[in-house]
C-alpha cells in the first residue's frame, strides 16, 4: 500500500490517475508499493514476465540486451527510476 505521500506524488506524474473515478484510486493506492532499487541492478532481464506495472518516477534506468557473442547492446535509451508498481495491472487497465 502507498502512503498517502506517495499516491499524491504519484497522482501528479500521471495526468490519468487526476480524472479516475474514486474507487479506482482507492484500489490503486492499497494495491499498488513503492520500491527503491539500488543503482546499477538488474530490475528485469529477457524472457522475464510481468507481475505488475512498473511506474518510474526519478533516477536513470537503462536498458540493455546481451547479444548472442556476450556484448552488451544498448539502444541508447534511459527512463526515470524509483518506481511504485501495481500488483494487479490488468486491475487497472
Amino acid at each position: 500500500m502507498l502512503t498517502q505521500e506517495q499516491f499524491t506524488r504519484i497522482s501528479q506524474t500521471l495526468p490519468i490517475l487526476q480524472h479516475a473515478d474514486p474507487q479506482l484510486l482507492r484500489d490503486f493506492q492499497a494495491q499498488a508499493f513503492h520500491a527503491h532499487i539500488p543503482a546499477g541492478r538488474d530490475v528485469f532481464a529477457e524472457g522475464d514476465e510481468a507481475q505488475a506495472i512498473e511506474l518510474l518516477l526519478a533516477g536513470v534506468v537503462r536498458v540493455y540486451k546481451i547479444s548472442e557473442t556476450g556484448r552488451e547492446i544498448s539502444p541508447c535509451l534511459t527512463w526515470k527510476m524509483t518506481w511504485s508498481t501495481a500488483r494487479n495491472p490488468r486491475k487497472f487497465l
